[in-house]
């Protein structure tokens, strides 16, 4: 049996990931652009 695995978030804009998550000096405006490089669903 073969399948895909898709790993997501609900959501992206959450204060605690800013540098553990997201990079340190990356703008809130930019968020959902780097989540979305690195995750293959988002819900909003």
């Amino acid at each position: 049996m073969t399948g895909t695995i898709r790993v997501g978030i609900g959501g992206w804009t959450y204060e605690p990931w800013r540098g553990v998550f997201y990079p340190d000096r990356l703008s809130q405006k930019k968020e959902l652009e780097y989540a979305s490089s690195k995750l293959t669903s988002i819900e909003q």
